[in-house]
């Protein structure tokens, strides 16, 4: 999982000595890029608490539905739990 950013360090170091890239626009373009998925990241962390959230409102409300039609039952239904 290390090689790809110890290869780009390698290369970057490589170009910056030749004086092939400008190390501040890339400070800048990699700044970006960086806050562009930190974004992304905590906006996915949001959508996956929605869906959790989701999840247990809908357990929550056929729980309910169960009880009560288990509560007003006209029948002994825990004699068939035993």
């Amino acid at each position: 999982m290390a090689l790809p950013m110890t290869l780009f360090s390698a290369l970057l170091g490589l170009l910056q000595k030749e004086n092939i890239i400008n190390i501040d626009f890339l400070g800048i373009s990699l700044g970006f890029i960086f806050i562009c998925i930190a974004v992304v990241g905590f906006l996915v962390m949001i959508y996956i608490a929605n869906l959790r959230m989701d999840a247990i409102l809908y357990a929550r409300t056929v729980n309910g539905i169960r009880k009560y039609f288990f509560d007003n039952a006209k029948t002994d239904l825990r004699q068939n739990f035993v």
